[in-house]
């Protein structure tokens, strides 16, 4: 299964990713992202590696950039 599988005949969008352990910047970081980004890429935002594990792997082949 790809990540067009998953969404209907439709890549999934690449991710953008936050993380940041200050959660003011990570909010304005995040913010500033959706704003600009958010049509083409899905934003992810997180303190921990292990609190962005799960979402990072809940779309298999998901482009991803740090």
């Amino acid at each position: 299964m790809t990540a067009t599988d998953l969404g209907g005949g439709r890549p999934q969008p690449a991710a953008l990713v936050v993380l940041c352990a200050d959660p003011a910047v990570r909010e304005e970081v995040t913010t500033e992202l959706r704003k600009r980004y958010s049509a083409d890429y899905a934003i992810l935002a997180g303190a921990t590696v292990e609190e962005l594990s799960a979402e990072l792997t809940s779309v298999p082949d998901r482009p991803v950039a740090l």
